[in-house]
């Protein structure tokens, strides 16, 4: 009886299946990065060239940050930022704390630094160059403090994106700042808000818990020596981490001599300010700092849910007017003392998404 013939087994790749076509083998592709913008201009969009700019600024943001200003879907806003990472346009840096959450930054990549020197008018950066300041911003213990005061702005951007009366027109950071009055001051930051009634512009002072009242209140001084040198008389808007902070500071300034400069002041919405206004809601209602008398008015300025408290008339000049409940527990409030000759408060703060690229 004939045996029957085994099949043979032929070296993989060596038999078709159906639909394909014989090719002759070739070496894997190699996937080299895109060294210039013009070669990923067809993938990138508006959006993208203005995260571009934010970053170059501000150094980083997080993932919140971004979808704040810039998306509308947490979902969405983390697929492009992904995508632009594959592509070398921007990279990231993870943000290990004790005791908290892994946290996602956002900072210029190759093709992003490049763009933003070259829309500036600088040369671009080098690589080696490029890789230092990323290291320099994961190395950096002041870090967490730009990415709060990055939040003020952010905030007010986030408010103008639902309220297209208002806009940010200026957002400067720490490093412009100084830079374009000679450090002559050190803000964290520096902005003019405007609306159809005016506008009012603020050095930011970012407060982490850090520094005493003291040292607060002595962060005035070189304000005061800019003005009186022909500089800008904004007011300093100091904020805080809790109301409790805030409203200590408050007692500290009714008793200081400010020399003319204006204080706003402003809490952030943390759990101890949460905890203070469900267990002294009604006794605040109540208490006033020396000088103080309850706001006749209130109007937004400074930041979304911000008060102007008006001044009795038996305040001192420099006296600082105790906020009003805040209508908002999610947001800041603040209230100003006064206002210099020639700038008026807002009655709303910020507006738009073309607000992002028009105040860089």
């Amino acid at each position: 009886m004939p045996t029957r013939p085994q099949p043979r087994h032929a070296p993989e790749g060596a038999t078709l299946r159906p639909g394909e076509h014989p090719t002759t083998p070739t070496a894997a592709r190699s996937h080299r990065p895109a060294t210039t913008v013009i070669s990923i201009a067809h993938r990138l969009q508006p959006r993208d060239l203005t995260l571009a700019l934010l970053l170059d600024q501000h150094q980083l943001l997080t993932t919140d940050q971004i979808t704040a200003i810039l998306f509308g879907s947490p979902v969405t806003a983390i697929h492009r930022l992904r995508a632009l990472r594959r592509v070398s346009f921007i990279d990231r840096l993870i943000r290990h704390q004790p005791g908290t959450p892994a946290l996602t930054c956002w900072i210029p990549g190759a093709l992003s630094a490049r763009y933003a020197a070259l829309a500036d008018g600088r040369p671009p950066p080098t690589t080696k160059a490029l890789r230092d300041a990323q290291d320099r911003i994961l190395a950096n213990p002041q870090t967490g403090h730009l990415i709060g005061a990055n939040q003020f702005h952010i905030d007010l951007l986030a408010h103008a994106r639902a309220h297209p009366d208002t806009r940010l027109a200026r957002w400067w950071s720490a490093r412009r700042t100084t830079a374009a009055f000679a450090g002559k001051i050190q803000p964290d930051g520096h902005g003019i808000w405007t609306t159809a009634g005016g506008q009012v512009g603020y050095w930011l002072e970012h407060d982490q818990s850090t520094e005493d009242h003291g040292r607060l209140i002595g962060k005035l001084a070189s304000y005061r020596r800019l003005r009186a040198q022909g500089g800008p008389g904004y007011p300093v808007l100091f904020w805080l981490g809790s109301r409790r902070r805030e409203t200590n500071l408050h007692y500290r300034l009714a008793d200081h001599d400010t020399h003319g400069v204006i204080v706003a002041t402003a809490a952030r919405a943390t759990r101890e300010s949460r905890e203070d206004r469900s267990t002294r809601g009604r006794r605040r209602r109540t208490t006033r700092c020396p000088g103080c008398a309850e706001a006749a008015a209130a109007s937004p300025a400074a930041h979304p849910t911000a008060k102007i408290a008006t001044q009795h008339a038996r305040s001192p000049p420099n006296s600082v007017q105790h906020r009003r409940r805040p209508t908002t527990a999610d947001h800041p409030t603040a209230q100003v003392s006064g206002h210099p000759p020639g700038v008026r408060h807002d009655r709303a703060l910020l507006g738009g998404d073309a607000t992002v690229k028009a105040l860089l």
